[in-house]
């Protein structure tokens, strides 16, 4: 793939183009810190929004008229 496809495929897809070679090592490690970087803030956000939703449950869904 060229680079010139590989950065349309990126933007495509709304990622990160790094080129990497798995033969002499460039950008390799790189690669995996920009995925835990990655993973790291869909886990931060996921987090984030679990701990704003109100779960409720008995008396108080009917009180609260939770759409749960």
């Amino acid at each position: 793939m060229s680079q010139e496809a590989g950065r349309k495929c990126a933007a495509r897809y709304g990622i990160e183009y790094i080129e990497a070679s798995a033969r002499d090592g460039t950008n390799v490690a790189e690669i995996f810190a920009s995925i835990g970087r990655q993973i790291k803030l869909v886990i931060d956000l996921e987090e984030n929004n679990f701990n704003k939703t109100r779960l409720c449950v008995g008396e108080a869904a009917k009180e609260s008229k939770c759409a749960c």
